[in-house]
């Protein structure tokens, strides 16, 4: 832990038409899809208004 946050998956802020109107936290999962239901989640109260996380992809 440092600065009072956790390094793991399942938070995501909720950043709908350009405005952050708050958070999400999924946790407790079993198989570590935290972050998807979270996703998940987001996609089916927001649609395609929320602005979901893009991760670079990984090089071999």
């Amino acid at each position: 832990m440092q600065f009072g946050f956790f390094g793991v998956s399942g938070g995501l802020p909720i950043v709908v038409d350009g405005e952050m109107i708050g958070a999400i936290g999924v946790g407790g999962g079993a198989g570590g899809g935290d972050e998807n239901c979270a996703i998940e989640g987001l996609k089916a109260a927001f649609g395609n208004r929320v602005l979901l996380p893009v991760y670079p992809q990984q090089k071999d």
